[in-house]
């Protein structure tokens, strides 16, 4: 999974133009609301590698994320249509570490674009 980083109101953003337009939004939005913290995610990926049982992860702001033992479910928020099922999608945790580990590299040195 490629990204791109965008800057979205002087933040950086990731856009990932070879996924369709669900999977990339939901990947951005995971992504986002790591960024704070992205090493809390990482652990709670370490946490969920070493237990088969029960789920672990986080409410962000956009989206709410479930680590199992061997795949990520992100599922968004808020559906377009509060009626709707919110869409989810399911990584491989191996898959949601390295975006967090990528996204963490990528956005070390980064400057917004306006200043």
């Amino acid at each position: 999974m490629k990204f791109v980083i965008k800057d979205v109101n002087n933040r950086p953003w990731a856009e990932f133009p070879e996924e369709n337009e669900t999977k990339g939004w939901l990947l951005s939005a995971f992504l986002e609301d790591a960024r704070a913290n992205p090493k809390d995610y990482l652990d709670e990926i370490s946490r969920a590698e070493q237990n088969s049982g029960t789920a672990t992860g986080f409410t962000g702001n956009h989206v709410d994320v479930e680590f199992y033992s061997d795949r990520a479910v992100i599922e968004d928020l808020y559906p377009e249509n509060p009626d709707d099922e919110p869409e989810k999608i399911e990584i491989s945790l191996a898959d949601a570490k390295q975006l967090l580990l990528d996204w963490e590299a990528a956005t070390k040195d980064w400057k917004p674009q306006n200043i």
